[in-house]
């Protein structure tokens, strides 16, 4: 590995964080909060850190795929470790472990959480928290913007590592041009929900920290009862379709644009409305009796779903309250998650259809031996690297699933808790079941399972692979 270009984008990482970072710090001035010197100090240390980095020079601007991945996990790792000191340093959250845990759920927009009460924290925490989700969401994208002199294809594994799904659909032909758009893109959505949840009467300091959260599909609000707080339809329909559109791959707002409507309602598009209409019909069909009226079974129901397909985890109402069969699918919608080349988490809906088409092809091919049986998305034959990745992404997925319960039952929770703790996390979607459930926190684990429930959480967001290739000794050595 070329250590020095993998400092040389550090800086500019951790100089971006530092910007960032200074957000919060005007926040904590407007609101005369004591919490100005907390990010003060984060930042003194943020630009400290960059000094020292900018002691290895390098004189190459190219980076291969070892580099690539390199710079994405250690880059979240850092920007964590980084965006936890604020919490630390305030003292509002005074064991770091739980720091690091509030900042890994920020960063990979997961939004569990082990503050117990939201209400009595200050605005500035409060901004910074759900701005963590905002920076995640846009992931290295935002960096990328930063390292424009070292944008070209062969920083493609970085991308791989943040635009989640069995591959990276390229929009035009530059990379750089690629980053601009869904940056565009990315932004352009949240002007639009600010302005319509300021004209649904929602406060302008909420109104910005939701946009940062249903941008990133996170999770973090600034009240205790979440969005339920508001009691506002209008609020909670806003929240509901930005939840589905930021969960979709941005592929689609750039070919609705160009009206290349073939393009932008492809198989994974049509797969992912289907699930979510099917989803909520299935619920409120089974749930009917918990609901007042008709309008009120499909108002919380589709926020449900969206909240969770989208992997943002907002709350609305106590699912845990539903039968078992709309539980059920609520878990199910955690594990499928959102559409490649979005914001969200989970398996992805493209991976699903992969799997369904490859399962589908090697029945037929039982069937008929000699018979060709190719594996079609969108008209076209998908490769067999990338089946190849999606099989084994999905075996690592339920692996960590596996061993992350057995792991953290050792707390002794129940099997529902621990389960559908690490299923939310590896899912990045951030409320569960249990004692994790939509109306509780994670405080009451212990440091080591939240060190656990951390990994999980950027291994999920890290689309896993990048992460693990951490732990390949052939990736220290030196390139040339």
């Amino acid at each position: 590995m070329n250590r020095k270009i993998v400092s040389r984008i550090l800086i500019r990482v951790l100089s971006t964080m530092a910007l960032f970072l200074t957000l919060p710090l005007v926040v904590a001035i407007i609101y005369g909060e004591k919490e100005v010197m907390s990010f003060f100090w984060t930042i003194v240390f943020t630009v400290g850190l960059t000094l020292v980095l900018t002691i290895i020079k390098s004189h190459r601007n190219t980076s291969f795929a070892k580099e690539g991945f390199a710079i994405a996990s250690i880059s979240w790792i850092v920007m964590t470790l980084i965006g936890a000191l604020p919490f630390f340093i305030s003292g509002w959250i005074p064991n770091f472990v739980d720091c690091f845990f509030e900042s890994v759920s920020g960063f990979t927009t997961t939004g569990s959480t082990i503050i117990d009460n939201i209400d009595i924290m200050p605005k500035s925490i409060l901004f910074w928290r759900n701005l963590t989700h905002y920076i995640g969401g846009l992931g290295i994208l935002v960096f990328m913007v930063a390292l424009i002199p070292l944008a070209n294809d062969r920083n493609m594994p970085m991308m791989r590592a943040e635009m989640p799904g069995p591959s990276i659909g390229k929009l035009v032909p530059k990379l750089r041009d690629n980053m601009r758009i869904s940056v565009f893109i990315y932004l352009a959505l949240s002007v639009i929900q600010l302005i319509l949840l300021l004209l649904c009467r929602m406060p302008f300091f909420d109104a910005i920290t939701t946009v940062f959260s249903t941008a990133g599909t996170g999770g973090f609000m600034v009240h205790n009862a979440n969005i339920a707080f508001y009691n506002s339809p209008a609020i909670e329909w806003v929240c509901a379709i930005f939840m589905m559109l930021f969960a979709t791959n941005f592929n689609f707002f750039f070919f609705s644009y160009l009206k290349q409507w073939k393009n932008a309602f492809n198989d994974e598009i049509k797969w992912y409305v289907a699930i979510i209409l099917l989803s909520t019909f299935l619920i409120v069909i089974n749930s009917w009796s918990t609901f007042a009226n008709l309008h009120d079974a499909i108002r919380y129901t589709f926020f449900t779903v969206t909240s969770t397909i989208s992997t943002t985890g907002f709350v609305e109402l106590n699912y845990e309250l539903w039968p078992a069969f709309s539980k059920i699918i609520v878990l199910l919608l955690m594990i499928v998650g959102a559409c490649g080349g979005s914001t969200g988490g989970g398996l992805k809906v493209s991976r699903l259809v992969i799997l369904y088409r490859k399962g589908k092809a090697d029945i037929k091919k039982m069937l008929h031996p000699r018979s060709i049986q190719p594996v079609t998305m969108d008209g076209k034959a998908i490769e067999p690297e990338v089946i190849q990745n999606t099989s084994t992404f999905l075996t690592l997925f339920m692996l960590i699933i596996f061993l992350g319960t057995l792991v953290v039952s050792l707390d002794n929770v129940s099997f529902e808790t621990a389960f559908s703790s690490v299923v939310t996390c590896v899912s990045n979607v951030g409320p569960g079941y249990g004692m994790v459930g939509p109306v509780s926190t994670f405080s009451g684990y212990s440091s080591f399972a939240k060190l656990v429930l951390s990994a999980i959480m950027l291994l999920g967001r890290l689309e896993i692979f990048p992460l693990l290739m951490l732990l390949t000794p052939g990736l220290y050595r030196s390139s040339k």
